[in-house]
């Protein structure tokens, strides 16, 4: 026997509403277009959901500011020199982490929370992806030796090849904000 395409379309429609409605009831919406876009969950120290990059080592989901745990990305308005062109650096790598998180959602796992309220997480993108990882391994960002000795292997690596911020001169990060 048959069911009617209005029927199956109705217990479709019924399923994904159920699988989203519990999310976007409880969304606080920051001012995004889409409310999935807002979706968070937060379970046994994850936290997870669509991610709005501020900056290189640096997210939000819904409203939750999230430092990356382990790197030191450039600051915004940081500048980098490569062949002797000054180039902003911070801004290229806000812009890499754009590209790893691809509009997909991302998981963090919480550890600390700094001076700033930030929560201070490991985080995966889509493919389970460590993001931190991916940023220092391509010269996005440094690994923050003072915290962590996680990504030195990554920083290592990305010295070694002349990738990103390693391909010319810059002032690490810390220093670059102490400065300023």
């Amino acid at each position: 026997m048959r069911l009617p395409t209005a029927i199956i379309t109705a217990l479709l429609f019924g399923a994904i509403a159920g699988f989203y409605l519990p999310d976007l009831i409880t969304a606080d919406n920051e001012g995004d277009k889409s409310p999935v876009s807002s979706v968070k969950t937060i379970i046994d120290n994850d936290i997870q959901g669509y991610a709005t990059v501020t900056d290189g080592d640096t997210i939000k989901i819904n409203g939750v500011r999230i430092r990356f745990h382990g790197i030191d990305a450039p600051e915004m308005k940081q500048p980098c020199w490569k062949d002797g062109i000054e180039y902003q650096c911070g801004l290229v790598a806000r812009d890499y982490l754009i590209e790893i998180i691809n509009n997909e959602p991302v998981i963090c796992q919480f550890l600390s929370e700094d001076q700033y309220g930030r929560k201070v997480s490991k985080c995966y993108n889509y493919e389970n992806n460590d993001i931190e990882a991916k940023m220092v391994s391509r010269g996005m960002a440094t690994a923050y030796l003072y915290y962590s000795r996680d990504y030195e292997a990554e920083q290592i690596q990305a010295k070694n090849n002349k990738l990103g911020i390693w391909a010319g001169e810059f002032e690490e990060p810390y220093q670059y904000r102490k400065r300023n």
